[in-house]
């Protein structure tokens, strides 16, 4: 059975993105998230938000930024839930930063494969995604 596809959109920046909740122990929030393949990670969430979802910080990790920077942060486990479908899995919390970010991590727990197109986003089931293109092209 064929998995529910997901619209993601582009937002004013251009970036793609996903509306999609998380939860935490004290609340659960609807957000917007850039689709960031960049980023290896489950979810990067602004403290403040944080603290409003309940998202207790338990360990630390270290991230090696792009530019080579190399800084500790806060890590909480926390719950997305895109349509039916939910994952628990470790969320960054970012004292500085005012945007979420979704990383690889989301997608490999979620089983999902990104399609960025010039004028579309979109989430497929990640099994389907491999059988369509793993096909040999047809002749007519």
């Amino acid at each position: 059975m064929a998995r529910q596809l997901w619209h993601g959109y582009f937002n004013r920046q251009m970036c793609p993105s996903l509306r999609f909740f998380v939860s935490g122990s004290s609340d659960t929030r609807e957000y917007e998230g850039i689709l960031d393949t960049g980023f290896t990670g489950f979810l990067s969430i602004p403290l403040k938000q944080a603290m409003l979802l309940g998202l207790e910080p338990h360990a630390t990790t270290r991230l090696r930024y792009a530019d080579g920077v190399s800084l500790t942060k806060p890590l909480a486990r926390g719950i997305i839930r895109v349509g039916q479908e939910e994952r628990t899995g470790l969320v960054i919390l970012e004292p500085d930063a005012d945007e979420l970010l979704l990383g690889m991590s989301f997608l490999r727990l979620f089983n999902r494969a990104l399609i960025v197109s010039r004028l579309a986003v979109a989430l497929v089931d990640e099994e389907e995604f491999i059988t369509l293109v793993s096909s040999p092209p047809t002749t007519s």
